[in-house]
C-alpha cells in the first residue's frame, strides 16, 4: 500500500473544507399597527450574534451555532408615523441583516371636540390631524342648522361650518360632525351643543381707554331687553351716551363717554348689562373700562458716560427713551446705553401705563432732573 505525503494529506484536509455561509431567510418584515409576532430564519455553520437597534421590536434567541429560527415581538405603534428598526446577525467576518416596518396607526384627530354656543349665528373652525385620507358628514338630524362654510375655499386641515341662530324659545340642540377615515375605521367626532338662552353678552369683557378718553363703543349680543348700569364710582367719568335698543340675535352697540384722566395710576370702573325684566333669569354681563394715566416725561441732563434704564414698579407700562444722542430705544429692562465722553446730554424718558414710580439707578454723571410732568 501507498502512503501518500503528510503535506499532500494536509493540503487535501483544507482544500475539502467549505466556505463560511451566512443566510438570512428575508430582507424585510412588516408588522401591523397593533403589533405582534413575526419570524425568520438563519443558515449558517458558524457561531453568531443578533443585535436588533429598535427598542419597540425585541429578538429570541440573541446567540447559537448553526441554523436557527429567529422570533421577533413587536409592541403597538402608538404613535401616528411608520417606524422601522434593523436586526443584525453577525457570524465571524459575515454579517446579514432585516428591516422590519411598522405602519403607523391611523388616525383623524380634531380639536376641539365639542362646542358650546349661545343662540346666536356662529361660525366655528375645526382643526383636523390626520395621517389617513378621511371625509366629514354631518348628521343628517342637524343639517338644517350646521352646514359646511361655503363663504372661502374648502380647508382640507382647518373646516369650518356655520351654525345658525335659533329662536329665543327654541329648546336646547345638540348635533354632531363625524370625521371619518377613507376606507378605514379611524374617526372622531366633533359635538356641537347650542342653547338659545337669555343673555347679553359682550364681544369682550375688558376695554383699555388712553388717558385723553373719548367715546367708547361695546360690541354686544342679545336676544333681550337689557339696561346699561356704570358702577358708582366711576360715574364721575363713565357715562352712557347711546344705548342701543335691543334686536334679537342681532349685534348691537352701547356708546360709553370716556372721561379724561389725570391722575397718575390706572383706573378702572364697570359697565354692567342686565335683563331689562326682572323675571328674566340671564347671568348679568360686566365689562370693565381700564384707563391709563397720562405719560409721564422725565427729563435728565448729565455728562455720564453711560446710563441705566429706569426700573418701574410697575408690570403694565410703555416707554421710549430718548439719549438725546440720536439714538432712541424702547425700553428694556438692565438696557444699558453709552456716551461719548465730554458733552454734556439731555436724556428724554417717556412712559405710559400703571406703574407708581421710576428709579434711576445711578446718579453717577447727573447735573438735572425735571420732574415737572412725571
Amino acid at each position: 500500500m501507498k502512503r501518500l505525503p503528510f503535506l499532500l494529506v494536509l493540503l487535501l484536509a483544507f482544500a475539502c473544507k467549505p466556505d463560511p455561509y451566512l443566510t438570512l431567510s428575508v430582507k424585510e418584515l412588516q408588522a401591523p399597527a397593533e403589533g405582534g409576532s413575526l419570524s425568520f430564519s438563519v443558515s449558517t455553520r458558524e457561531d453568531w450574534t443578533l443585535l436588533c437597534d429598535g427598542e419597540w421590536c425585541t429578538a429570541a434567541p440573541l446567540s447559537g451555532g448553526g441554523s436557527a429560527d429567529i422570533s421577533l415581538t413587536c409592541q403597538p405603534n402608538t404613535t401616528y408615523g411608520l417606524r422601522s428598526c434593523l436586526v443584525r446577525v453577525r457570524a465571524g467576518e459575515l454579517q446579514a441583516s432585516v428591516v422590519v416596518t411598522q405602519v403607523q396607526n391611523d388616525a383623524v384627530l380634531v380639536s376641539p371636540a365639542a362646542f358650546d354656543l349661545d343662540g346666536r349665528l356662529h361660525i366655528i373652525q375645526v382643526e383636523v390631524g390626520a395621517n389617513v385620507a378621511y371625509e366629514v358628514e354631518i348628521d343628517p338630524a342637524c343639517q338644517d342648522w350646521i352646514r359646511p362654510d361655503e363663504t372661502r375655499s374648502l380647508s382640507y386641515r382647518q373646516p369650518r361650518f356655520v351654525v345658525s341662530a335659533c329662536a329665543p324659545e327654541a329648546e336646547p340642540r345638540e348635533g354632531c360632525i363625524r370625521f371619518r377615515q377613507k376606507d378605514g375605521a379611524a374617526s372622531s367626532v366633533v359635538t356641537v351643543r347650542q342653547s338659545p338662552r337669555s343673555a347679553v353678552l359682550a364681544d369682550s369683557l375688558v376695554y383699555h381707554v388712553p388717558a385723553e378718553g373719548g367715546l367708547l363703543e361695546i360690541d354686544l349680543q342679545s336676544n333681550i331687553a337689557y339696561t346699561a348700569t356704570v358702577q358708582y364710582s366711576a360715574q364721575g367719568w363713565l357715562s352712557i351716551e347711546e344705548e342701543a335698543g335691543t334686536r334679537v340675535l342681532t349685534p348691537s352697540v352701547c356708546r360709553v363717554q370716556v372721561g379724561a384722566h389725570s391722575g397718575r395710576t390706572l383706573r378702572e370702573g364697570t359697565v354692567t348689562f342686565a335683563p331689562a325684566d326682572a323675571s328674566v333669569k340671564a347671568d348679568p354681563c360686566v365689562v370693565t373700562v381700564s384707563q391709563f394715566p397720562p405719560k409721564s416725561l422725565l427729563l435728565v441732563e448729565h455728562a455720564a458716560a453711560a446710563m441705566q434704564v429706569p426700573r418701574f414698579d410697575g408690570d403694565t407700562f410703555t416707554c421710549l427713551i430718548d439719549w438725546g444722542d440720536g439714538v432712541v430705544d424702547t425700553w428694556k429692562e438692565g438696557l444699558v446705553h453709552s456716551f461719548a465722553p465730554g458733552a454734556t446730554y439731555v436724556t428724554r424718558i417717556e412712559a405710559d401705563g400703571n406703574f407708581n414710580s421710576i428709579e434711576i439707578p445711578s446718579l453717577e454723571g447727573i447735573l438735572h432732573l425735571d420732574l415737572c410732568k412725571f
